[in-house]
């Protein structure tokens, strides 16, 4: 409503005036409305640390990046011809260099740029898909058929790798997963699964796939039903982060030890007992705590059996079966059941 004061002292001749005008009535009050969305407790920080404070992905956030250059280009403007020194005499112009880049930019930003995207819940399931069928046609290649029992368990291990690598992002992010989980625990309260199923479907650039920032969303989407993820004092972030360091490499060795004979099966069984123990007892202990804590409260029966119970029951399910085959490795000190 104020844009007109800056359109006025533009039309006059005025560049101070319109600069003081657009910085007063246009990039400040903007700058209040984010810290009180995204970091309350900086509030009085201004423009300081805004940009760490705030997550690149809120539209709002680029649109002020974009203010403030705007607004820095017409300074550097008016003040050529005065004395001042030419930003552009230094080689390339430093407000460049504030521009949103691809990697922060909003996702409307990424669209006008026509940047290729990729839903992110199609690389989930690409992920899974490809690294399955390569523990599969590994099987086949070194045994000549498919097993069911090993292509089901390798499907497994592969999905709990790639919540492996999603737990460390949450122990490198947490600072980030908060922010994110603090800026929409009271605006998605109630819609908590419908935000977390849009930020399954959205898409980002194929050069930010692998950025940590960009998974940040599957934990400040769950802390809504378990704030603990956004908290690396409580107990699921601690589990969690435990179990990435701790059963990352040996799930990987007993996946890929039921093609090839990597060690005796006893051996191997052993391996086993160890992991899917650790993954069956850390789950179990989980969802005690989680009832226990009452974070069901305030959560409609459907969503928490959809983004709590479903997500998790695999982590009953395939450790205990795992533990079975475990045993039989053991007793039979043969691969014959994987064959």
């Amino acid at each position: 409503m104020f844009q007109s004061l800056v359109k006025k002292e533009s039309t006059r001749g005025n560049p101070i005036d319109a600069y003081a005008f657009s910085v007063s009535h246009t990039l400040n009050p903007l700058i209040t409305l984010l810290r009180i969305r995204h970091c309350p407790d900086r509030v009085d920080f201004g423009a300081r640390y805004l940009g760490c404070d705030s997550p690149p992905e809120d539209l709002a956030v680029s649109r002020a990046r974009e203010l403030f250059v705007a607004t820095l280009r017409r300074s550097t403007r008016a003040t050529r011809g005065m004395g001042f020194p030419d930003s552009t005499r230094f080689g390339r112009a430093p407000l460049d260099s504030l521009a949103p880049a691809p990697e922060h930019a909003a996702p409307v930003s990424i669209a006008r740029s026509e940047a290729p995207l990729i839903p992110l819940h199609f690389a989930i399931v690409a992920f899974v898909v490809s690294l399955t069928a390569l523990h599969i046609g590994a099987h086949y290649s070194a045994h000549g058929v498919v097993n069911a029992t090993q292509a089901s368990l390798a499907c497994f291990l592969v999905v709990n790798l790639m919540i492996n690598l999603w737990e460390l992002v949450l122990h490198g992010q947490i600072e980030q997963i908060h922010r994110e989980w603090d800026a929409t625990r009271v605006t998605k309260k109630g819609r908590e699964a419908e935000h977390a199923a849009a930020y399954f479907t959205s898409s980002v650039p194929w050069s930010k796939i692998l950025s940590p920032r960009t998974w940040t969303g599957v934990w400040s989407s769950y802390a809504l039903y378990d704030r603990g993820y956004a908290d690396r004092r409580s107990y699921g972030w601690n589990i969690d982060v435990g179990n990435a360091w701790s059963t990352l490499i040996p799930a990987m060795i007993f996946a890929w030890g039921m093609t090839y004979d990597l060690m005796p099966a006893r051996w191997l069984g052993a391996l086993g007992i160890a992991v899917f123990w650790q993954m069956f007892y850390g789950t179990a202990v989980y969802f005690f705590q989680f009832f226990n804590n009452k974070n069901h409260v305030g959560h409609s029966r459907a969503s928490i059996l959809a983004v709590v119970v479903a997500t998790n029951a695999p982590w009953f399910v395939f450790p205990l079966w795992g533990l079975w085959l475990s045993l039989r490795l053991i007793e039979t000190n043969s691969y014959a059941l994987f064959r």
